[in-house]
Protein backbone atom coordinates (compact mmCIF):
# COMPACT_ATOMS: atom_id res chain seq x y z
CA UNK A 1 0.00 0.00 0.00
CA UNK A 2 1.39 3.28 -0.96
CA UNK A 3 0.43 6.79 0.52
CA UNK A 4 1.13 9.95 -1.12
CA UNK A 5 1.45 13.46 0.85
CA UNK A 6 2.12 16.60 -1.27
CA UNK A 7 4.13 19.38 0.75
CA UNK A 8 4.10 22.79 -0.70
CA UNK A 9 6.74 25.10 -0.21
CA UNK A 10 8.13 27.93 -2.07
CA UNK A 11 5.75 28.17 -4.92
CA UNK A 12 6.87 24.61 -5.89
CA UNK A 13 4.80 20.97 -4.99
CA UNK A 14 6.79 18.02 -4.26
CA UNK A 15 5.06 14.46 -3.94
CA UNK A 16 6.38 11.85 -1.65
CA UNK A 17 5.07 8.67 -1.65
CA UNK A 18 5.80 6.29 0.87
CA UNK A 19 5.29 2.62 1.54
CA UNK A 20 3.23 1.95 4.65
CA UNK A 21 4.97 -0.88 6.32
CA UNK A 22 3.44 -4.36 7.80
CA UNK A 23 4.83 -6.10 10.55
CA UNK A 24 7.07 -9.21 9.86
CA UNK A 25 5.35 -12.44 11.42
CA UNK A 26 7.99 -12.33 14.03
CA UNK A 27 6.06 -9.17 14.79
CA UNK A 28 3.21 -10.66 15.12
CA UNK A 29 1.24 -11.77 18.11
CA UNK A 30 1.12 -15.54 17.78
CA UNK A 31 -2.50 -17.14 18.07
CA UNK A 32 -3.15 -18.97 21.09
CA UNK A 33 -4.58 -22.20 20.67
CA UNK A 34 -8.23 -22.80 20.38
CA UNK A 35 -10.58 -25.18 22.45
CA UNK A 36 -12.04 -26.45 18.80
CA UNK A 37 -8.68 -27.45 18.01
CA UNK A 38 -8.59 -30.04 20.01
CA UNK A 39 -11.84 -32.33 20.10
CA UNK A 40 -13.35 -34.24 22.36
CA UNK A 41 -15.69 -37.63 22.37
CA UNK A 42 -18.80 -36.62 23.27
CA UNK A 43 -19.74 -36.23 26.97
CA UNK A 44 -19.86 -39.30 28.84
CA UNK A 45 -23.64 -40.11 30.15
CA UNK A 46 -22.57 -43.63 32.21
CA UNK A 47 -22.36 -44.36 35.89
CA UNK A 48 -19.78 -42.38 37.77
CA UNK A 49 -16.69 -43.82 39.01
CA UNK A 50 -15.99 -43.37 42.96
CA UNK A 51 -12.54 -41.60 42.20
CA UNK A 52 -9.79 -43.98 43.52
CA UNK A 53 -8.10 -41.71 46.13
CA UNK A 54 -4.97 -44.00 46.31
CA UNK A 55 -1.89 -41.93 47.39
CA UNK A 56 -1.68 -39.53 50.95
CA UNK A 57 -2.21 -36.37 48.47
CA UNK A 58 -5.36 -37.44 47.02
CA UNK A 59 -7.01 -38.38 50.14
CA UNK A 60 -6.09 -34.81 51.68
CA UNK A 61 -8.01 -33.56 49.35
CA UNK A 62 -11.09 -36.17 48.95
CA UNK A 63 -13.83 -33.75 49.50
CA UNK A 64 -13.14 -31.11 46.51
CA UNK A 65 -12.78 -34.29 44.47
CA UNK A 66 -15.79 -36.32 45.21
CA UNK A 67 -17.60 -33.11 44.85
CA UNK A 68 -16.14 -32.60 41.56
CA UNK A 69 -16.79 -35.97 40.16
CA UNK A 70 -20.76 -35.64 41.26
CA UNK A 71 -21.05 -32.44 39.07
CA UNK A 72 -20.62 -35.30 36.03
CA UNK A 73 -18.42 -34.55 32.63
CA UNK A 74 -16.46 -30.77 32.77
CA UNK A 75 -13.80 -31.92 30.49
CA UNK A 76 -12.67 -33.42 27.26
CA UNK A 77 -15.32 -36.30 27.36
CA UNK A 78 -15.40 -37.77 30.39
CA UNK A 79 -13.12 -36.23 32.73
CA UNK A 80 -13.89 -33.52 36.18
CA UNK A 81 -12.42 -30.91 37.15
CA UNK A 82 -11.65 -30.41 41.16
CA UNK A 83 -10.17 -26.98 42.56
CA UNK A 84 -9.53 -25.66 45.48
CA UNK A 85 -7.06 -23.07 47.28
CA UNK A 86 -3.58 -23.16 48.24
CA UNK A 87 -2.92 -19.93 49.55
CA UNK A 88 -3.04 -16.33 48.06
CA UNK A 89 -2.72 -16.73 44.14
CA UNK A 90 -2.56 -20.28 44.54
CA UNK A 91 -5.14 -22.94 43.29
CA UNK A 92 -4.92 -26.94 43.00
CA UNK A 93 -6.47 -28.70 40.86
CA UNK A 94 -7.25 -32.50 40.23
CA UNK A 95 -8.14 -34.36 36.90
CA UNK A 96 -10.74 -37.21 37.69
CA UNK A 97 -11.46 -40.05 35.18
CA UNK A 98 -15.31 -40.36 35.42
CA UNK A 99 -15.20 -43.87 33.67
CA UNK A 100 -12.01 -45.49 35.71
CA UNK A 101 -12.25 -43.00 38.90
CA UNK A 102 -8.31 -42.76 38.07
CA UNK A 103 -7.40 -38.91 40.02
CA UNK A 104 -4.52 -36.89 38.17
CA UNK A 105 -3.42 -34.11 40.35
CA UNK A 106 0.52 -33.86 38.82
CA UNK A 107 2.01 -30.52 38.36
CA UNK A 108 -1.87 -28.77 38.26
CA UNK A 109 -0.75 -25.94 40.21
CA UNK A 110 -1.38 -22.22 39.43
CA UNK A 111 -1.88 -18.78 40.18
CA UNK A 112 -5.14 -17.31 37.96
CA UNK A 113 -7.03 -20.12 37.31
CA UNK A 114 -8.14 -22.48 34.56
CA UNK A 115 -10.38 -22.93 31.63
CA UNK A 116 -11.92 -26.13 29.92
CA UNK A 117 -14.42 -27.38 27.56
CA UNK A 118 -16.63 -30.81 27.87
CA UNK A 119 -16.25 -30.53 23.89
CA UNK A 120 -12.36 -30.33 24.20
CA UNK A 121 -8.89 -31.71 25.51
CA UNK A 122 -7.50 -28.39 25.57
CA UNK A 123 -6.53 -26.88 29.02
CA UNK A 124 -5.74 -23.47 29.66
CA UNK A 125 -3.44 -22.79 33.08
CA UNK A 126 -3.70 -19.20 33.99
CA UNK A 127 -7.25 -17.87 32.31
CA UNK A 128 -5.63 -15.04 29.59
CA UNK A 129 -8.64 -12.58 30.18
CA UNK A 130 -7.15 -13.08 34.09
CA UNK A 131 -3.29 -13.24 33.25
CA UNK A 132 -3.95 -9.54 30.98
CA UNK A 133 -4.94 -7.43 34.32
CA UNK A 134 -1.14 -8.15 35.34
CA UNK A 135 0.17 -6.39 32.84
CA UNK A 136 1.77 -3.85 34.98
CA UNK A 137 4.81 -2.45 35.88
CA UNK A 138 6.29 -4.59 39.38
CA UNK A 139 3.35 -6.90 38.98
CA UNK A 140 3.97 -9.93 41.28
CA UNK A 141 2.53 -12.28 39.09
CA UNK A 142 3.54 -13.51 35.27
CA UNK A 143 0.80 -12.92 32.82
CA UNK A 144 1.46 -16.27 31.15
CA UNK A 145 -1.18 -18.46 30.15
CA UNK A 146 0.03 -22.43 29.32
CA UNK A 147 -1.82 -24.45 26.80
CA UNK A 148 -2.06 -28.12 27.40
CA UNK A 149 -3.77 -31.26 24.98
CA UNK A 150 -4.93 -33.96 27.45
CA UNK A 151 -3.66 -37.01 26.50
CA UNK A 152 -5.77 -39.48 28.90
CA UNK A 153 -3.76 -39.69 31.84
CA UNK A 154 -1.32 -36.41 31.05
CA UNK A 155 -1.20 -32.67 30.20
CA UNK A 156 1.27 -32.08 27.35
CA UNK A 157 2.68 -28.89 26.75
CA UNK A 158 1.56 -27.45 23.75
CA UNK A 159 2.20 -23.09 24.73
CA UNK A 160 3.09 -20.87 26.91
CA UNK A 161 1.72 -17.23 25.75
CA UNK A 162 2.55 -14.29 27.40
CA UNK A 163 -0.60 -12.08 27.88
CA UNK A 164 0.62 -8.45 27.84
CA UNK A 165 0.95 -6.66 24.28
CA UNK A 166 4.45 -5.67 23.63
Amino acid sequence: MFRSFVILGLGTGLLFCTRERKPSEAQLPKPAPRFEDYPAGPPYRGAIAPPRLDTPGKKNYRTAIRYAAARGPEFAGHYAVASWGCGTSCQLHAIIDLQSGAVYMRDLQTALDVEYRVDSRLFIMNKPELARQWCMEGAALEPTSSYYEWTGSQLRLIDSVYQCPS
